[in-house]
């Protein structure tokens, strides 16, 4: 079974209380999940050594002396890459000098102290360390508790109907907000788990009673009738204990588990991370990745940010460089303060609440500097200090909190996610309400909780939006929508996307995540003042979505991108689990502020955004039946449409031309995209109309050529039935007896380039591949290239993580500069180095050009030819400084693009 989060945590700071020296790296690798037999062989092949290597884990060794010296000679052995060594670990049983040799990372800790330093090590259990903290222990301790709680609660309870699976959902909620409420200063301490363990029985049988008296003490406000045991509980409103629920009965076990949730520390829990975390407890089959889909504080801040957050902290900064008088800085600063007490921001699919949390608490911090700032421009320092020392009394001309829950809203789907999105905002209100006292001396108190019904459980795609948040004044959409791809969409998701998508052909190619981005535009379409960003798959600025979603978008509203994150890794920790290629778009109604794109870390200021994500004009690549450059057309290759039936392997060729040698005549090489990229053999019967009777004096030939008749016979389509009339031939023929560039259809999106290669006139292509018959080594240069890689990145269609190539929408529409005689022979030069290259290393096409597993050799002549290309393109559109990038190696292909467009 794979090992938790903080079963890592627990396994160290145990060992750290008794270390044996002897054993001690054994221990090490056992506190992460190293499975037992593994450490068995290690003890064997390692007996009394003082070094250690474990392939893939580790290279641990014992020092007495001058330890980071040996971590460095350590970490430069050539071993590291051969063994695939992550750690190298040394230590002298005090202190421990390490090294992350993937992360490129060091750390030094006393030896005792390791436990506190657990997250460096988690590759050694099979998690990657995000680049951001995305939990804490005590997050994960208690959604594993919880997990523990509902496990038992189950068995015990019938949780099938939508009525049960409500229930529970109410009752963990309400579970959770009091765990949180006694330790947080909203309840007495520990006061709902002293008043559960005294009053239920070890055997669990009245605990679902008591909980239904305090549930409905907690939501009345009249004490005259209650039990003395619940009415010191303050009343909570809101509506968290409002509706009757069947309570779940419980055991000894169940009962025990609640009370040992209850000794957990709730203080410490981050509502954004728990929430996430939390919604993993109701679906086993999410247990084992239990906080894994945390969407980091850092990968939401790209979102909000960009869309409002910065512009609100420019304008604070701005007021307060402002060269006028302080009153008027006063002013200014409260009309800020006024207008963040206004914004609304929804979420309309908002899962447990993490953007409307991180939001949330991003507006309250700018409130409180803005107050503060206020305070000291306008109070005197004894006023100051009379405010701190009035902690909690609301005073008249004190600092008062304008930002409420009420301008925040969201839609989802998930009952459970539904409740603990509105208790997580909850939750968050009281910890910035405790931060703003503590800063300002004065903040409204938790409880009663004012009514929050702003979160909803409904369906995105089929509500109106603004019938959940008013659609006026400045207003923000943001989220992370379902990532569901255009071919794993489910018959409702499919109905879904019909329902927001009239009018628009061809919808069902679309990813699920674009119902919210046309709904996103239709709701601030009707408002200047409301933006949306959503985070999605790379694949909707792609190949066949940006005609079918963007030029709908663009081209006929008001709307335009803002801002846009191009293509990043939205990973998690999991392991075995490979990270989303996202993007973030923003987009609003069409105005003349600066628009920005990040990339690489950078960000970058242009005059508009596309629908690929470019620095271009708007323009939606089309189809074209021919190319607009003066190089040869591109051609599917032949398909057969035969069953299987002219189609030979190595074995059937060879025992035919073994029994018949004159069939070798009618035998050629076949190649479809599989074998022209994995190198591999297969053949087929090519017979032309004056060899038939010569092919039919064959028997497995006359044979195979029936076959295909009775087959194309009996199919259903008329084209087919058609084609019975000349069996021995391919359905579709576009063979021509000439050399030619082969050019596969499905190509890897993790290659840098998409390899072709030449081949002589007697190679048959099947229709797995296009052919360009008289291409020559100029433009198999430029097809080599990275240009010919990123422009099919950009504009073709997917197959699961494979690019479809097109003939009609990559190739044709392909911008390739205007040569002179000096480049097209540089060119060919480099065709040939590269070709050289493939034959020196030898292999398939797969096996080198795989990303990592590129020959050093053919990479640095392709790095050669990228760069002699770039001078090309530069010069080609004018450029004064140097193409170094993809993005502006792009943002090049696409102003050819359009400039080829208007000239065509």
């Amino acid at each position: 079974m794979k090992i938790t989060y903080t079963e890592v945590h627990d396994n160290l700071r145990q060992l750290s209380t008794s270390i044996t020296p002897e054993s001690y790296v054994y221990d090490l690798l056992n506190c992460f999940g190293t499975a037992k037999a593994s450490i068995t062989r290690l003890k064997k092949k390692f007996t009394d050594s003082d070094e250690v290597i474990s392939n893939g884990q580790i290279h641990f060794k014992k020092a007495s002396r001058n330890l980071e010296q040996e971590l460095g000679v350590l970490s430069q052995q050539k071993s590291l890459k051969k063994n695939k060594i992550r750690f190298v670990f040394v230590t002298d049983f005090k202190t421990v000098f390490a090294r992350d040799v993937k992360a490129d990372d060091t750390i030094q800790i006393k030896i005792e102290e390791l436990h506190d330093e657990f997250e460096f090590f988690l590759p050694l259990a099979g998690m990657e360390r995000a680049s951001l903290a995305t939990e804490s222990v005590a997050d994960a301790r208690a959604a594993e508790k919880m997990a523990k709680l509902f496990d038992l609660l189950k068995r015990e309870n019938a949780v099938e109907s939508e009525d049960q699976i409500h229930a529970m959902n109410v009752f963990l909620s309400r579970v959770l907000f009091c765990f949180f409420a006694e330790d947080t200063g909203i309840f007495a301490k520990d006061q709902f788990t002293k008043t559960l363990g005294s009053l239920s029985h070890e055997d669990g049988s009245n605990v679902h009673t008591v909980m239904e008296e305090l549930f409905c003490v907690l939501d009345t406000t009249n004490r005259e009738n209650c039990s003395n045991n619940f009415k010191s509980f303050p009343y909570v409103n809101g509506g968290l204990f409002a509706e009757t629920i069947s309570i779940p009965h419980f055991n000894t076990r169940s009962r025990r588990a609640l009370i040992e949730c209850g000794s957990l520390d709730w203080s410490a829990i981050n509502p954004d991370i728990f929430g996430s975390m939390i919604q993993a407890v109701m679906d086993v089959k999410k247990r084992s990745e239990m906080g894994m889909h945390y969407t980091s504080v850092q990968n939401i801040m790209k979102v909000l940010s960009p869309l409002f957050l910065d512009k609100l902290t420019e304008e604070y900064l701005k007021i307060l460089d402002s060269d006028v008088k302080d009153e008027t800085k006063v002013k200014n600063l409260k009309a800020l303060c006024a207008r963040l007490s206004k914004i609304k921001v929804g979420d309309m699919a908002c899962g447990s609440g993490n953007f409307l949390i991180i939001a949330y608490k991003e507006l309250r911090n700018l409130e409180i500097n803005i107050l503060r700032s206020i305070k000291k421009l306008q109070y005197s320092d004894e006023q100051s200090a009379m405010y701190a020392a009035n902690q909690g009394l609301l005073l008249s001309d004190a600092p008062q909190c304008g930002i409420s829950l009420g301008q925040f809203y969201g839609i989802e789907y998930d009952d459970f996610a539904c409740s603990i999105a509105i208790l997580s905002l909850w939750l968050v209100e009281h910890q910035m309400n405790q931060q703003f006292n503590e800063e300002l001396g004065a903040s409204e108190a938790t409880l009663p909780l004012k009514s929050f019904n702003n979160i909803i459980h409904d369906n995105a795609l089929r509500i109106d939006w603004s019938s959940v948040m008013p659609n006026e004044g400045e207003t923000y959409i943001v989220g992370n929508p379902p990532f569901v791809g255009a071919r794993k969409k489910n018959e409702e998701h499919t109905k879904d996307l019909e329902a927001v998508c009239k009018g628009i052909r061809k919808f069902k190619n679309l990813d699920y995540v674009s119902g919210w981005f046309i709904k996103g535009q239709q709701f601030i379409s009707n408002n200047s003042k409301a933006k949306c960003a959503l985070v999605a798959t790379n694949s909707i600025c792609q190949g066949d979505s940006v005609g079918i979603l963007w030029s709908h978008l663009l081209s006929h509203s008001s709307v335009e991108i803002d801002f846009a994150y191009t293509s990043f890794n939205w990973s998690n920790n999991a392991k075995g689990k490979a990270a989303v290629t996202c993007v973030i778009v923003g987009m609003r109604n069409k105005s003349n502020e600066d628009k920005f794109i990040y990339t690489s870390g950078l960000k970058h200021k242009v005059p508009n955004i596309n629908a690929y994500l470019i620095s271009a004009p708007n323009v939606f690549v089309q189809a074209e039946r021919l190319p607009l450059h003066k190089y040869p057309k591109m051609t599917f290759g032949s398909m057969p449409n035969d069953d299987g039936n002219l189609i030979l392997t190595v074995e059937q060729k060879e025992q035919l031309i073994t029994e018949y040698p004159e069939a070798k005549l009618f035998v050629r090489s076949l190649l479809g995209s599989k074998e022209l990229i994995n190198s591999l053999e297969r053949y087929c019967l090519w017979i032309n109309d004056d060899q038939l009777d010569s092919a039919n004096a064959i028997p497995p030939i006359k044979n195979r050529i029936s076959a295909v008749r009775e087959y194309r016979e009996n199919s259903p389509r008329a084209a087919t039935k058609k084609l019975a009339s000349t069996p021995y031939k391919f359905g579709e023929i576009r063979h021509i007896d000439k050399p030619s560039i082969l050019f596969p259809s499905i190509s890897s999106e993790n290659r840098d380039y998409i390899p072709c290669d030449f081949f002589d006139a007697n190679v048959i292509s099947n229709n797995k591949n296009f052919v360009i018959y008289d291409g020559d080594e100029v433009l198999f240069a430029l097809l080599s290239s990275k240009y010919n890689m990123l422009w099919a990145k950009a504009v073709a269609g997917r197959t699961r993580n494979d690019i479809c190539y097109s003939n009609t929408i990559c190739y044709n529409t392909l911008p390739l500069p205007n040569l002179n005689d000096e480049e097209k022979v540089q060119l060919s030069n480099l065709a040939r180095r590269i070709l050289k290259s493939r034959i020196i290393n030898g292999g398939s096409l797969a096996s080198m050009y795989g990303s990592s597993k590129m020959p050093d050799g053919l990479r640095n002549i392709h790095k050669e030819l990228d760069s002699f290309v770039d001078s090309l393109y530069q010069t080609a559109t004018n450029r004064s400084n140097p193409i170094s990038t993809d993005t502006e190696r792009l943002e090049v292909l696409f102003k050819m693009y359009t400039e080829m467009k208007e000239q065509q």
